[in-house]
């Protein structure tokens, strides 16, 4: 099974254009949301251990590693999303010959969103290191 999906790195080597590069990233970006739910289906499971248990794990998210990993998260899921929304797009509406331009299109998207959410996350990340000292 695990063959199967070296096989795809293999094909992107031999034919690297755009739908495979999706392709590869949908399915990895789909496999980090995966095991996201899991740690934080673990992580508030601390809830059920007393207050004390919770407060400690949540002091330990608010570190610049946590935050770094939150701003990463959020490009999975734009990633993941957008590109859900443009093969859903693609699937029910007759705009399989426009799927290059609805793909920048969504990749502009992205873009605009990820780098306006630096906003929000930077200003994060010099308290942390304040903090963490």
């Amino acid at each position: 099974m695990i063959q199967r999906y070296f096989r795809y790195f293999r094909e992107m080597k031999l034919n690297p254009n755009q739908g495979m590069f999706t392709f590869i990233l949908h399915r990895v970006t789909g496999i980090i949301l995966v095991i996201y739910l899991f740690i934080h289906l673990w992580s508030l499971s601390h809830a059920f251990e007393g207050a004390e248990a919770l407060k400690n794990a949540f002091e330990l998210y608010n570190t610049t590693l946590f935050h770094i990993g939150e701003y990463l998260l959020l490009l999975c899921i734009l990633i993941h999303g957008l590109n859900g929304l443009r093969l859903l797009l693609t699937d029910f509406l007759p705009i399989t010959s426009k799927q290059r331009a609805l793909w920048w299109f969504f990749f502009i998207i992205f873009l605009i969103i990820a780098v306006a959410s630096l906003f929000w996350f930077l200003p994060e990340l010099p308290y942390s290191f304040i903090q963490a000292r």
